[in-house]
């Protein structure tokens, strides 16, 4: 006759199965891309759409018109967005990577496995979900700037020579695109 023994190892054996399989919790929950509104406006408010656009992270590039919905891949670097449209001048933007309430709590819950893997694949992380460039100007949009139904409200201009330069993400200049055409992954 077998002895009963203890389910003390094996829940403890449970335990560390959900934690492994469940680490990446926003990787979950979100994908690793997310839709973006992308309008483009004169210098006096005036929306204008049909603007050939470049927006670009570590994570690929993708071309797209303005007026419409982009879906982008999600990083822990910056997006840098490019519109032209003759007769206006350029409108450039960066939109700052923040860090979203899942990968906090996988920060917190799981022993950080979770948080890693969220940061690996840019799951745990976000751009502003509504966005208008102005021809003319460099402008930032920052994610915690957001509300509800309503476009992100630009922050101070920046440089777009800051694009050139190189960081460690979420809320730091990173590299710039070269405005190629078409999407591509970078393999990350």
């Amino acid at each position: 006759m077998q002895k009963m023994t203890s389910g003390r190892p094996a829940a403890a054996t449970l335990i560390a199965v959900m934690a492994l399989t469940l680490g990446g919790c926003a990787s979950v929950v979100h994908e690793r891309n997310q839709p973006l509104k992308l309008e483009t406006l004169t210098s006096d408010g005036q929306a204008v759409e049909g603007a050939e656009c470049s927006l670009r992270n570590d994570r690929e590039t993708v071309s797209a018109r303005s007026g419409a919905e982009v879906m982008i891949r999600r990083s822990a670097d910056d997006l840098y967005v490019v519109c032209k449209l003759d007769p206006y001048p350029e409108a450039t933007a960066r939109l700052v990577s923040r860090s979203n309430a899942q990968m906090m709590g996988n920060a917190l819950f799981l022993f950080g496995a979770g948080a890693y893997v969220d940061h690996r694949t840019g799951a745990g992380y976000n751009y502003p979900g509504w966005i208008q460039p102005v021809f003319g100007q460099s402008l930032v949009f920052d994610r915690r700037d957001e509300e509800a139904f309503t476009p992100v409200k630009p922050q101070a201009p920046f440089s777009p020579d800051e694009t050139s330069e190189s960081a460690s993400g979420n809320g730091s200049e990173s590299a710039s695109g070269n405005g190629s055409a078409s999407a591509t992954e970078t393999g990350k």
